[in-house]
């Protein structure tokens, strides 16, 4: 059953638009050894193997479900099954610091000394390949703007992290769909804010990766998906990893 409601991940802690309750503003989780979780998201963590309701809230479109759940802190493996026939797998963002991945961020976005940057981020295999890439989400407000955030997917090669692409207008969760296109698998990510009229995008791995702007890609109907929503968080203003650049 697909409930629709109004809301839809924007902004960052000073730039809130559109739909009522999505990228508020700030970030997810990452990887080291500082713990980071909001009220909120250690709520959404804690340990249980009972069936309950879940729900799934991709831009302006709720799927409901029940599943049979057991989430922990980080990443979790909950199935949740509409009656669409959607089986999405809830993915929360990691809850521990990434040095490498920071440094990686600093380097491609050229981040000056004394800045702070708030992050989210998974890791997940996108290509198939029995390793994991690191998509990370970047809420800190020199990366949020009205129609969502900037993003970026690194690989590892001989442990450095490798850019892989990098986004603009990125509203959380995304979707990693089990559809492959030139070896990597499809994402969708829903479009809102900046005067846009709310949609769902899908993006093909392509020569030069996957498409920098959702905005730009055609529009996917989400009624019928397989795949993992990563950065499944509630969004709250104190969510997410944070470094400054020394």
């Amino acid at each position: 059953m697909i409930k629709i409601s109004c809301l839809c991940i924007l902004g960052t802690a000073v730039l809130f638009s559109s739909c009522s309750n999505n990228k508020s503003s700030e970030n997810k989780t990452n990887n080291t050894a500082v713990n980071i979780t909001s009220s909120n998201a250690a709520k959404n963590k804690t340990s249980s193997n009972s069936v309950t309701n879940q729900s799934i809230t991709f831009c302006n479109t709720t799927i409901n479900a029940t599943s049979n759940s057991t989430q922990t802190t980080g990443s979790d493996t909950s199935t949740s099954t509409a009656s669409e026939n959607s089986n999405i797998k809830k993915l929360y963002s990691e809850t521990s610091r990434d040095t490498k991945l920071e440094a990686a961020i600093t380097s491609v976005y050229k981040i000056s000394k004394g800045s702070t940057v708030r992050y989210l981020y998974n890791k997940i295999d996108l290509n198939n390949d029995g390793s994991n890439e690191i998509f990370v989400d970047l809420i800190s407000s020199d990366f949020v703007g009205s129609g969502g955030s900037s993003a970026a997917i690194f690989k590892i090669v001989n442990g450095s992290y490798v850019l892989v692409s990098k986004f603009t207008l990125v509203n959380t969760p995304v979707i990693v769909t089990n559809n492959i296109t030139n070896g990597w698998r499809n994402l969708i990510m829903c479009v809102s804010g900046g005067g846009a009229e709310t949609h769902y995008a899908l993006l093909k791995y392509g020569t030069n990766g996957y498409p920098s702007n959702p905005s730009t890609q055609p529009t996917v109907n989400i009624s019928s998906i397989n795949g993992t929503a990563i950065i499944s968080d509630d969004i709250s203003p104190n969510i997410g990893l944070e470094f400054t650049v020394n």
